[in-house]
């Protein structure tokens, strides 16, 4: 009954509507934040509906030493193995944090990401 009720509520295309716009000017934010700060270093795709990214990271980035320096510095990421994926990547959420937050998390991780490169 309260989801019913929530759906009928005379404002709730407006709220949704709201809602998608301000979840892609994040989605927008967090990919111009990729762009600046790791391309060369990683691959992403272009979502088009939910609140995360994926970034393929090298073959030489280990994914477990990356979490834990990511950690340390205040940066949480979530490697792609806690989804059930083999592959080396990251899912960034960009629904929360705001674009300015997001963009330094993505130089902490660039940094991050160029260390173990080296």
């Amino acid at each position: 009954m309260t989801l019913t009720a929530l759906f009928r509520a005379p404002d709730f295309d407006a709220a949704q509507t709201t809602l998608r716009d301000r979840l892609r000017e994040r989605r927008d934010a967090a990919l111009a934040a990729l762009t600046a700060e790791l391309t060369g270093l990683a691959t992403w795709n272009r979502p088009t509906g939910g609140f995360y990214i994926w970034v393929q990271l090298p073959a030489q980035v280990e994914l477990n030493r990356l979490f834990q320096a990511a950690l340390q510095a205040g940066v949480l990421i979530n490697p792609g193995t806690v989804y059930g994926t083999t592959e080396r990547a990251l899912r960034l959420s960009y629904a929360y944090a705001t674009p300015a937050d997001f963009r330094q998390g993505v130089r902490v991780l660039a940094r991050l990401i160029q260390d173990q490169l080296r």
